[in-house]
């Protein structure tokens, strides 16, 4: 157990498609330790920044933090590229994680 008596337990990602008239994603990190997070997508391993909209860090009623990312791109650009959700924090420790990412995989069609 830890001296401070907090067990590290790391975030939880998930990732989720809006239909619309500009398809959304959004990647949702929940469990945070602290509130001082970046999150950024990625386009073929590069910084997505025009698309991209962030939220705030919003306190979740346990102690923990959460924060929502979006990515707004045609639903043709979804399904041609690779996309990844990238969360960069500190542990409780002082640890850095810069490789918690999560990618986006789609399949369109009807059963």
């Amino acid at each position: 157990m830890e001296s401070s008596g907090h067990k590290e337990v790391l975030p939880i990602m998930t990732l989720h498609l809006k239909r619309s008239f500009s398809p959304a994603v959004l990647c949702h990190v929940t469990g945070l330790s602290t509130s001082t997070v970046e999150m950024s997508w990625e386009r073929k391993e590069k910084e997505a920044d025009d698309y991209v909209m962030i939220g705030e860090t919003l306190p979740s009623g346990d102690g923990r933090f959460q924060k929502t990312i979006y990515l707004f791109a045609e639903f043709e650009d979804l399904m041609k590229n690779e996309y990844r959700c990238v969360l960069t924090f500190k542990t409780l420790k002082g640890k850095t994680h810069a490789l918690m990412n999560q990618q986006l995989h789609l399949i369109y069609g009807t059963d």
